[in-house]
């Protein structure tokens, strides 16, 4: 018998009769024991097993004569419900298998990240362009994007570079946020090819 302990009672004694009745072990037409006889064999009370038993009947497995008893209607049926239920814990089990993957790509992500901040923080701080090559832009006091937001000035949508850090006045910003405003004397680093800092350039500095 199934002992997944999420599973109702009654579903789990409806299960354990299908796959009898699917093995064949049960034949078409015959009388299956009383619903006291199964309430002791099952250790439950009557009232679960009418819930089985009833099951059974909606599924087209057995058939209750009122006054007679419950006997066997199909084994097709019976095949059919033991699959429903082990297609629907499969697709359970992948969701559950999806949601673990989403929670450790997640993990890895962040990992990645770290990484590549750290990456960048190195660059930026000894000049390591081996892997990233880290391009400087200050911003001039003439420039219109003083006081704005990295997100407002859409840089890498205008010039196609990407901002990985601040220099301000000594102290290195890595990764600003889109929220970070610019300020006068700022030293953009960023990474992109080198036409992007000639864009950057002409389009930070442009007199507003």
């Amino acid at each position: 018998m199934n002992k997944t302990s999420a599973l109702p009672v009654y579903m789990k004694i409806a299960l354990d009769v299908a796959g009898k009745i699917s093995r064949k072990e049960i034949k078409i037409d015959a009388k299956i024991s009383g619903r006291s006889k199964l309430s002791s064999e099952y250790s439950v009370s009557p009232e679960t097993i009418r819930k089985a038993m009833t099951l059974l009947s909606d599924m087209e497995i057995v058939e209750v004569k009122h006054g007679k008893g419950i006997f066997v209607s199909s084994h097709e049926q019976a095949e059919r419900f033991i699959d429903s239920y082990k297609a629907k814990e499969n697709i359970k089990a992948l969701r559950l298998n999806i949601s673990e993957i989403q929670k450790r790509r997640e993990t890895l992500d962040k990992e990645l990240n770290e990484a590549t901040k750290n990456i960048i923080d190195y660059s930026i701080r000894f000049k390591n362009n081996e892997y990233i090559p880290i391009y400087e832009e200050p911003v001039l006091d003439e420039s219109w994007a003083i006081g704005k937001s990295i997100k407002e000035i859409l840089v890498w949508q205008n010039t196609g570079a990407t901002i990985v850090g601040i220099n301000r006045k000594g102290h290195i910003l890595i990764s600003p946020g889109p929220y970070e405003c610019l300020e006068s004397g700022d030293e953009i680093l960023f990474v992109g090819d080198i036409n992007s800092g000639f864009r950057l350039n002409e389009f930070l500095n442009t007199v507003a």
